[in-house]
């Protein structure tokens, strides 16, 4: 009869591997605004040079306006270059594994969805919330640093606007 073990592992603890440097990312954005729709492209690449990749989004949102909530739904494509994604979630000899678990991550597009609520307070003040749900793409949820293929996430606070 075969011998039952433990799991296998699968993933590696982001605690064994080499710290990963967080990098400035700049670029330009683009606009363009309808009605109660708004379109955005923006681009961006690595000034550091920590990781020399590039990023871009692109999104639409659409808003409406009841008393004083604000409504907001906006759908996300952002896409990573592999230079990006390999720096975080690929795993080298850098990071004193096995090497059973290197891996080169890659490119990819991932989606997301958000909707978010404002509203107006006294003078310049703001009461915001948010709920988002993102889906990371195979380049980064076939790494063994990552356990979940998605990112959610939910945000209350307050803003002022000058």
């Amino acid at each position: 009869a075969p011998s039952i073990s433990g799991p296998e592992q699968i993933s590696v603890s982001i605690d064994k591997v080499s710290r990963r440097n967080w990098a400035v990312m700049g670029g330009g954005r683009w606009y363009y605004r309808q009605s109660n729709a708004e379109w955005q492209l923006s681009l961006e690449k690595d000034l550091s040079g920590t990781h020399n990749g590039e990023k871009m989004d692109l999104n639409y949102q659409y808003f409406w306006q009841w008393a004083t909530f604000r409504f907001t739904t906006q759908v996300k494509m952002i896409w990573k270059s592999s230079a990006l994604v390999d720096y975080y979630y690929g795993i080298k000899m850098r990071d004193n594994v096995d090497p059973s678990f290197f891996y080169q991550a890659s490119s990819g597009w991932q989606p997301a969805i958000n909707l978010s609520l404002q509203k107006k307070m006294q003078n310049n003040w703001y009461w915001l919330s948010r709920i988002s749900l993102q889906k990371l793409h195979s380049g980064m949820t076939n790494s063994p640093l990552v356990e979940e293929g998605n990112i959610y996430s939910v945000f209350s606070g307050f803003a002022y606007q000058f």
